[in-house]
């Protein structure tokens, strides 16, 4: 991930939405106007987006953090109207909070939908595009995201192209936030509908690009040998909690429509539970005479209750649990069902199986296997880097770009537990590394390029181009071939290409290729 510079110029000019005359106010006033007498909850959300509005439209990263936890702590003043804490939350008044974020999610989403219109003179997202001009995606750094407007094009074409504008606080759980600028980050597809998707990102377990700390955070290093991924150093930290007042504006969602892929998986896994728990039963009444059989299926049979146990401790827990400890959950679930997967293959090699013993173990498989690929869809988090492990390595061609017998691995600079989780959060969101290892190929060429600029040819190129060199310099040639630091932001894979191949140019007295080593 790369940092991207809000300028406060696109902040005043972002203002524009929020000004009195303007409709979005105009809109929110109207709402305020039908309010029902005596629905306090409304009177008192509304009172607060109304008076805050420029703030909310037009406020800086760390604004935004500011105002985001004024509003939770809105919401939770509201407690005595919700019961949310005690065994019989009031649904009269929750369904009030329903109905008054729905109305002021369609005002705010109208409000985007003028602000993204292609044919509007107004200040709008092509505009705010062209201005912020960041062409590569920050969050994987490996797309190009152009904004193109032309005069030209074909009947029924589109004469206008731009970047995905993610809302890095989701405007389905956020809908305050849904025009607010520091909040629309410019993405590629890959990034914003594929890896992100529906996933929960705060401040409180992410960074967005717009975050200065977010820069130098993260680096990248060539590995030779197996290594733990991003998501195996992520499961390694502990997790990290939200604030209770962010634990208590969740719990109010989660009682609504916002967490319904969750909560179907929740009640689809209660279902899975049980036929796996009479499937056992099954397994565990069945009569084996052969010592091999009986000694595989009770293997089998106590991983498949463990991941079980896991799996209902899980469905177990509130929404708030779910999305704080998945990455726990997943990983124990995930341990059992390769454990699982090998002795089902131990036991296919079995000779003569009975079949009341098969038919169990076959569906046993299938549930489990079944209910984990459910998980997978709705998380999506888990995945590893595959590592192509041989006994000879040719470093040589390795470092004249001729290999790829080698990985990319993301190293975080994090001072704390909680820098740390947020930084592989997000590299695993995005699944930067296997990102990185598709683009080899590109990576190669830039070493070769690397190669020729380093020391070992310095001397001999200048010599025998004297007048190429007189007027560019060594450091000319590397910015120019590779990359420097001021654009690396816009070029793209800058940043990977920054950290692994540039240092080997600018090295002076190390003609190797430090930085492609372990």
């Amino acid at each position: 991930m790369i940092y991207v510079p809000l300028p406060h110029e696109l902040l005043l000019e972002h203002k524009a939405l929020a000004k009195e005359e303007g409709q979005l106010n105009k809109d929110l006033l109207n709402l305020k106007n039908n309010i029902v007498e005596g629905d306090e909850i409304a009177c008192a959300i509304l009172n607060y987006v109304i008076d805050n509005l420029i703030r909310i439209v037009s406020c800086s990263i760390e604004e935004l953090k500011i105002i985001q936890k004024e509003y939770f702590q809105l919401i939770h003043s509201l407690e005595s109207y919700f019961n949310l804490n005690s065994n019989q939350p009031n649904l009269e008044e929750i369904s009030k909070f329903e109905n008054v974020n729905n109305a002021i999610s369609k005002v705010f989403l109208k409000a985007y939908k003028n602000f993204t219109k292609r044919n509007s003179t107004e200040w709008n997202s092509y505009k705010f595009l062209k201005r912020l001009n960041q062409n590569v995606c920050p969050y994987c750094n490996a797309n190009f995201i152009y904004t193109v407007q032309s005069n030209y094009y074909l009947s029924q074409a589109s004469s206008r192209a731009m970047a995905d504008l993610d809302h890095f606080l989701p405007k389905s759980i956020f809908p305050i936030f849904s025009i607010t600028l520091s909040n629309l980050v410019p993405s590629c597809i890959y990034c914003n509908q594929r890896f992100k998707s529906s996933y929960y990102t705060s401040f409180s377990r992410n960074l967005s690009p717009y975050d200065i700390n977010i820069n130098e955070k993260i680096r990248f290093k060539v590995s030779y040998k197996q290594y733990k991924s991003a998501y195996e150093k992520l499961k390694e930290i502990d997790n990290v909690e939200m604030s209770e007042l962010e634990k208590y504006y969740i719990k109010l969602f989660s009682g609504l429509n916002y967490f319904k892929d969750i909560r179907n998986f929740v009640k689809n896994s209660k279902k899975d539970l049980d036929e796996i728990s009479s499937t056992l039963q099954n397994l565990y009444n069945v009569r084996i005479n052969n010592l091999k059989h009986r000694k595989q299926l009770r293997i089998i049979f106590n991983l498949s209750n463990n991941y079980r146990r896991k799996l209902d401790e899980f469905i177990s827990s509130d929404i708030i649990s779910i999305i704080e400890s998945k990455e726990i959950f997943i990983s124990k679930l995930e341990m059992y069902l390769e454990k699982f997967n090998y002795e089902i293959q131990e036991y296919k090699l079995l000779k003569g199986k009975n079949n009341t013993q098969r038919s169990n173990v076959t569906k046993l498989n299938k549930l489990i296997n079944d209910n984990f690929q459910k998980l997978k869809k709705i998380f999506d988090t888990v995945y590893k880097t595959e590592i192509n492990e041989t006994n000879e390595i040719n470093y040589v061609d390795i470092f004249l770009g001729k290999s790829s017998n080698y990985q990319i691995e993301v190293i975080v600079e994090g001072t704390s537990d909680f820098e740390r989780y947020i930084l592989y959060n997000n590299a695993v969101l995005f699944q930067l590394e296997a990102v990185y290892n598709e683009y080899k190929g590109y990576i190669n060429r830039k070493i070769e390029q690397s190669y020729i600029l380093n020391n070992l040819y310095k001397s001999q190129l200048q010599k025998q181009f004297p007048n190429l060199f007189h007027e560019y310099s060594i450091e000319d040639m590397s910015n120019l071939i590779l990359i420097d630091r001021e654009n690396q932001n816009n070029e793209i894979l800058g940043r990977l290409i920054f950290d692994l191949v540039v240092p080997n140019v600018k090295s002076q007295n190390h003609p190797s290729f430090p930085l492609l080593t372990n």
